[in-house]
């Protein structure tokens, strides 16, 4: 299991789906208000649950390794958390 900052974890291995996307989305929309302030460890948990899916697809198509050619995956990885969390952020500022 992933470890974010909730203790429960984040993607639990026994039932990865869990919801699947709208499912997370909507837990996300219910804690993002609580959790405005700590932005920070927001987006390190949606890098690490979008590297977790990463590795499990690889893993699935049986490449378990990591090497140069994931470099640009990686990128994209981070620019898919950080239009995340711009689009969260977004969210807040329109609510106020």
């Amino acid at each position: 299991m992933i470890r974010g900052g909730d203790p429960r974890g984040v993607v639990p291995l026994d039932k990865p789906d869990d919801g699947g996307l709208g499912g997370a989305m909507r837990r996300a929309d219910d804690r993002g208000a609580a959790e405005a302030d700590v932005e920070l460890r927001i987006r390190k948990t949606t890098r690490a649950i979008f590297i977790d899916a990463l590795y499990r697809a690889k893993a699935l198509n049986g490449d378990a390794a990591f090497d140069i050619d994931d470099v640009e995956d990686l990128d994209a990885v981070e620019g898919m958390a950080e239009r995340l969390a711009a689009r969260r952020r977004n969210r807040q500022e329109a609510r106020s």
